[in-house]
């Protein structure tokens, strides 16, 4: 007999305002803003995965490489008896819609997913993902606030509201050609390079 899902009905992320006197802290030897500590992400992190259980969808559905992150810390934590399938979307230099590279499988179209990924920015890859899987439900490890135009994503869920600055952290990268290839990706916190504080 399948199992209902969880209510996350009233749920909303936190959000956590940038501070005002940011923290300047290294990482793998470039200089970041601290923004979110790891510690307090890992908190609601904790809060998602109380709500959210992974086995109670038919598969998890990981956006590479932005979601690997999230969906490793809620494994750790609920021990899921699947393994996830990953997939594919990324956002176009105009920052809407979606490049699709490896799509949701056809087979699992009609079927309830989980689609973990790193961001809900713009919102355009998660609208594409949810067209190609409409009884998916989403998490994300942040979700930004006044993004100009941003797409607003049916039953998605975050960890942490933000401000819209350029992150870095829990599965996103800063993809700059300044810093190194995936960095700050790893990351347990949120951080955020200092140069876009200028151009904001």
């Amino acid at each position: 007999m399948r199992r209902e899902l969880p209510s996350t009905k009233g749920y909303e992320a936190p959000f956590v305002t940038f501070p005002q006197n940011p923290r300047l802290i290294e990482l793998d030897g470039f200089s970041v803003l601290d923004y979110i500590s790891e510690e307090y992400m890992n908190l609601r992190i904790r809060d998602l995965s109380s709500r959210i259980k992974l086995d109670d969808f038919d598969r998890v559905v990981v956006n590479a490489k932005g979601g690997w992150f999230l969906y490793y810390e809620l494994a750790k934590l609920q021990q899921p008896s699947k393994k996830p399938i990953e997939v594919v979307y990324r956002r176009p230099p105009q920052a809407y819609g979606a490049i699709v590279d490896n799509p949701i499988p056809s087979a699992l179209k009609e079927k309830r997913l989980l689609i973990v990924e790193d961001i809900l920015d713009s919102g355009g890859v998660l609208e594409t993902m949810m067209r190609d899987a409409p009884n998916s439900t989403c998490l994300v490890a942040v979700r930004k606030r006044n993004i100009p135009n941003q797409i607003q994503v049916a039953n998605s869920f975050a960890c942490i509201e933000t401000d819209n600055l350029w992150l870095g952290g829990c599965g996103m990268d800063f993809g700059n050609e300044s810093y190194s290839e995936n960095f700050p990706r790893s990351y347990p916190g949120i951080v955020v390079m200092p140069e876009s504080l200028i151009k904001s």
